[in-house]
């Protein structure tokens, strides 16, 4: 009798249905997810979550050798470095390996190589650097404007403190140009020379004779000068993303 009352607890409580090769865990008694092996469902309430089995590090350890192989096997380690451990051996000797969490902390800048081929869709948390005001009430940054590091092809560098924009800028300098060798290394009035190293104008204002350094050209040996809007250094295009939750 006492087993018997035992057993029609169990029913009231919990529901597991066979269907097929399916099994589910319920409390209303659906019919389990067809592509699930066991298909756990909390709802209504969906307050309830699952626990797997809870071992300490040394018990983890001790489970060496398994009794059969059992790549995938996973358990929750409770002290040490505690979280999940799988088991990713395909014998019967373990190889236990941590379900580390995104090691970037939220606030984290990183480079994204979006437009590579085969590159997966952003992760869960992530958003590009586009100056969006965010919407996203799980992030702490929900209502925030992300920085446009993208729009603005900014360069990333390192300080005491975050977020200070900077224009680009070229560092104050001067050109020496001695009159010795004026004629024999540089071109005049933006005329090639043989050796010209930049090209120049020249006009006299109140009895100085003011020069005017303007396209710069071939020393002969490295190749044009490449100019453009900005002085960069040797690049290749990332998207900037941003961890927001």
């Amino acid at each position: 009798m006492k087993k018997s009352l035992i057993t029609l607890t169990a029913v009231v409580f919990t529901s597991a249905i066979l269907h097929g090769q399916n099994i589910g865990i319920n409390s209303s008694g659906s019919t389990p997810n067809a592509s699930a092996l066991l298909d756990v469902d909390a709802s209504p309430n969906n307050n309830k979550g699952m626990l797997i089995p809870r071992v300490t590090q040394a018990e983890r350890i001790a489970m060496n050798p398994l009794p059969v192989a059992a790549q995938g096997l996973t358990v929750y380690q409770t002290d040490g470095t505690q979280g999940f451990y799988y088991n990713i051996s395909t014998t019967t000797t373990p190889n236990w390996a941590f379900l580390v969490p995104d090691a970037n902390p939220i606030g984290s800048i990183i480079a994204w190589h979006k437009s590579f081929t085969n590159t997966p869709a952003l992760p869960n948390g992530w958003v590009e650097c586009n100056g969006q005001t965010l919407s996203d009430a799980d992030s702490p940054y929900n209502g925030q404007v992300i920085p446009n590091l993208n729009g603005d092809a900014r360069f990333l560098r390192g300080s005491s403190t975050s977020g200070t924009n900077q224009s680009d800028a070229f560092q104050g300098h001067v050109h020496g140009i001695s009159s010795s060798t004026l004629g024999a290394y540089y071109s005049s009035n933006g005329g090639a020379g043989g050796n010209a190293k930049i090209s120049w104008t020249a006009t006299v204002s109140n009895s100085i004779l003011e020069f005017t350094i303007t396209n710069p050209a071939s020393d002969g040996t490295n190749g044009t000068p490449r100019t453009a809007n900005e002085t960069r250094p040797i690049n290749m295009s990332v998207v900037y993303i941003m961890r927001v939750k």
